[in-house]
């Protein structure tokens, strides 16, 4: 992959050019097919490549495209996040926690919850950088109609409308593989890998107020973590 960054950047390859075949560059650099299909792959999701069935692969960009990248550390931080994205509203409805769901949120089995599907995205026109489900109790529900409307998270949302605090936010963070339904909303192949990340908010007296679960597509999201020694 290295080597192909260095043509372009030298400008030995430019965009439109057709690449030499998988086999051909396997012989070339001396290494396995699987190693030339996951570089192509890299280049891919980079979107400097395109693949065009029964046409060859051809250079279509000579820069890779930039992820959206954040770090969160603060309750700040997430609300300063929020700002810089907008939500686009899916779907609303009401559901009863099953035990996914209830074991997801650590909440209780058949507990009600408002369901907001979103998409969150970065720049106008760009895709989504991840669809999120947002899980708020059903006296909160006069919020839904701001979500989206409204650069500003959930959470202050509620704390503005409600007059609550939220204290703490615990979050978990795993891979995981692109179900039916998120792939669709997401636009992309079933079984694509993501990134999973559940937040669960709870207030001053240790309620869990609103959780949402997120998922991001590789290579459309980054996220990351400063760690301080005190």
């Amino acid at each position: 992959m290295n080597e192909l960054l260095d043509k372009v950047g030298a400008g030995d390859l430019k965009i439109g050019d057709r690449l030499v075949p998988e086999t051909d560059l396997a012989t070339q650099y001396v290494v396995s097919r699987h190693t030339i299909r996951e570089a192509m792959r890299c280049l891919q999701d980079l979107g400097m490549i395109e693949r065009r069935k029964g046409a060859g692969t051809y250079l279509i960009s000579d820069q890779p495209k930039k992820d959206f990248s954040y770090s969160i550390n603060t309750l700040e931080e997430l609300l300063q996040y929020a700002s810089h994205t907008k939500l686009e509203v899916l779907s609303v409805d009401s559901i009863l926690a099953d035990r996914d769901t209830a074991a997801r949120l650590h909440c209780e089995l058949g507990a009600n919850w408002i369901r907001v599907s979103v998409l969150r995205i970065a720049e106008p026109g760009a895709a989504a950088i991840g669809y999120s489900e947002i899980f708020i109790r059903p006296e909160h529900t006069d919020i839904v109609k701001e979500i989206g409307t409204r650069a500003k998270a959930v959470y202050t949302l509620l704390e503005e409308n409600y007059g609550l605090k939220i204290q703490q936010v615990y979050q978990d963070i795993d891979s995981a593989l692109a179900t039916s339904n998120v792939a669709s909303r997401l636009l992309i192949p079933v079984g694509h890998p993501l990134l999973e990340i559940t937040r669960r908010y709870y207030t001053d007296d240790e309620r869990l107020i609103e959780a949402s679960i997120n998922f991001h597509p590789a290579g459309r999201f980054r996220y990351q973590i400063r760690l301080t020694r005190d």
